[in-house]
């Protein structure tokens, strides 16, 4: 069950950084709150749960995810990144998820 989990959370994070390329074609650990917010409304959820596992450096930091946190910040998220683009989107994740 771990090992299915596990390779479930690393096959997404892949098409997080690829599904999800803007046109500087950056990981979602280096995106700032500008490069979450051109992607399609739709898949706001799937990078906020890509950006929760990834640590700024690109490592896996905890293949957990709870969704229904997700689902709940994800719109917080959305309107703080409008109010400050140039912010860091990882640390507005975990600035967000922190309080779930």
């Amino acid at each position: 069950m771990n090992k299915a989990l596990f390779a479930g959370i690393i096959a997404m994070y892949l098409m997080a950084t690829s599904a999800f390329a803007t046109t500087d074609t950056k990981p979602v650990s280096q995106w700032k709150c500008e490069d979450f917010l051109v992607i399609d409304d739709n898949f706001y959820p799937t990078a906020i749960g890509a950006a929760e596992i990834v640590t700024q450096k690109g490592k896996v930091e905890d293949p957990t995810l709870n969704i229904s946190s997700i689902e709940t910040v994800t719109p917080l998220i959305v309107d703080a990144c409008k109010k400050s683009p140039k912010e860091s989107f990882i640390q507005k994740v975990e600035e967000y998820l922190k309080k779930w």
